[in-house]
């Protein structure tokens, strides 16, 4: 019996390091979104202060409200990274931003000392269970209607196509000339 709870940990554990590892997946795509915005401000500020440097005028308003956005993508991705590095268990230094070693007393980069609750890991809630869904109930496809005696099939008459050059119009050979002369356009 101990096997199995044992055994049941594990895969516990298994399933939650997935999720994290999932979760940051998804939060380090939508960092690599934000940075591809980024670089697209950073391109029209640039075509923008070009154009008014050729025309000798001051930059204008339009300049500003990107770089003000600019600064706003640039403080969500750090609200992002810092959010993966909770998921990770990383802690970084506050000075340099380097990840640091548990338990240092001063950053091996830069030297800054670090504060002494750094550290401090705060308990994380358990996550609750999640709800077993209901199955929906799978719709009834439409069936198609029967008919009471089987269709029979209808006769072809065969008709004489009109002979053209001495070839019938509708033969492969005139097709094939056909489609040959629309090929070449």
């Amino acid at each position: 019996m101990a096997f199995f709870n044992d055994l049941g940990k594990r895969m516990n554990s298994l399933a939650q390091s997935a999720q994290k590892q999932f979760e940051v997946a998804k939060i380090q795509r939508q960092i690599n979104d934000k940075q591809a915005e980024c670089d697209g401000i950073f391109a029209q500020i640039g075509r923008l202060y070009y154009s008014c440097r050729q025309r000798n005028a001051m930059p204008d308003e339009s300049i500003n409200a990107l770089c003000e956005r600019m600064t706003l993508l640039n403080d969500e991705i750090s609200d992002m990274r810092a959010h993966i590095d909770v998921l990770s268990g990383v802690v970084r230094c506050p000075a340099c931003q380097s990840i640091v070693v548990t338990g240092s007393t001063y950053c091996s980069k830069c030297g800054a000392k670090l504060p002494q609750d750094l550290f401090k890991v705060e308990p994380e809630e358990p996550e609750k269970p999640a709800e077993p869904e209901e199955p929906e109930e799978p719709e009834e496809p439409d069936e198609p209607e029967e008919p009471d005696e089987p269709a029979e099939p209808e006769e072809i008459e065969e008709t004489e196509t009109p002979e053209v050059d001495g070839s019938p119009e509708g033969s492969d050979a005139a097709r094939n000339d056909e489609s040959e002369s629309d090929d070449r356009y």
